[in-house]
C-alpha cells in the first residue's frame, strides 16, 4: 500500500449528496425509460400480422422481422459495457436512447421490408447499448438499505414494458390509426409511433431527473 488516496473505480456512478433525499426520482426515471425501451423493442410482436398482411410479406419474412433485434442486443451490450467505462453512464445512456428513438421513427415511416428491418435493427442496437447501464443506475441511485427495492422496481419495469409491448401495440395501432405523412399502411404505424413518443417522453424525464444529480467518472482504464 503506498498510502495514496484512491478514487472510485472506473465508470463508478456517484450520486451527489444533495440528491440522496430524492433518490426515488432518478429511480423512477430509470424505470420509465426501461419500460419504454422494452416496450418498443418487443412491439413488433403485437403488430407483425398486420404488417405482414399490409406489406405482403411471407411468414418467414415476418419471423425475420421478429428476430432482427436480438443478435444486435448481444453485440452492442458487449461493446456498450466496454465503452461505458470510457465515456460514462450519461453519454452511453443518451446514445442508446437516441438509437432506439431513431429506429422507432424509421419504423413509423417504413414502406417495405428492408427499411422496416433497418429501423428494428437500430432499436435492438440502442437497447443493447443501454441495457448494461440501467440496472447499475437503478441500484446506485438508491441508498444501501433501499437497493433491493430499487432492483425490484427495475425488474418490474422490464416485465411490464415487455408485456405491454406485446399486448397493447395492436390496440394502440387501432386507436391511433394511420400516422400523418406515412404512405399506405393499415394502422400498424400508429403502434410504433406510440412507443416512439413514449420513449421520447421518458428520455426527457431521464435527462431532467438524472442529468444534474449524477456524476460520472469517465477515466479510462490504466490512467
Amino acid at each position: 500500500m503506498d498510502g495514496r488516496q484512491r478514487g472510485p473505480p472506473v465508470g463508478y456512478l456517484r450520486v451527489k449528496a444533495d440528491a440522496r433525499p430524492r433518490w426515488f426520482v432518478p429511480l423512477a426515471a430509470v424505470c420509465f425509460l426501461t419500460w419504454a425501451v422494452f416496450g418498443s423493442l418487443v412491439s413488433t410482436s403485437g403488430l407483425v400480422e398486420v404488417i405482414r398482411a399490409d406489406l405482403g410479406l411471407s411468414y418467414s419474412q415476418g419471423g425475420f422481422l421478429l428476430s432482427v433485434p436480438f443478435p444486435l442486443i448481444t453485440l452492442f451490450a458487449l461493446t456498450g459495457g466496454i465503452f461505458v467505462d470510457r465515456l460514462g453512464v450519461a453519454k452511453m445512456a443518451r446514445l442508446g436512447a437516441a438509437l432506439v428513438l431513431a429506429g422507432g421513427l424509421i419504423r413509423v415511416w417504413s414502406t417495405g421490408l428492408w427499411p422496416l428491418a433497418a429501423g428494428i435493427a437500430l432499436v435492438g442496437a440502442g437497447a443493447g447499448v443501454i441495457f448494461p447501464i440501467l440496472p447499475k443506475v437503478a441500484r446506485e441511485t438508491a441508498p444501501p438499505e433501499r437497493r433491493e427495492a430499487a432492483a425490484a422496481f427495475y425488474t418490474a419495469a422490464v416485465v411490464t414494458g415487455a408485456a405491454m409491448g406485446v399486448a397493447l401495440s395492436g390496440y394502440l395501432a387501432a386507436f391511433l390509426g394511420e400516422v400523418p405523412f406515412a404512405r399506405g399502411g393499415a394502422g400498424w404505424r400508429g403502434g410504433y409511433f406510440a412507443w416512439a413518443f413514449a420513449l421520447l417522453l421518458t428520455f426527457i424525464l431521464w435527462e431532467r431527473a438524472c442529468g444534474r444529480t449524477m456524476a460520472v467518472n469517465p477515466v479510462a482504464p490504466g490512467t
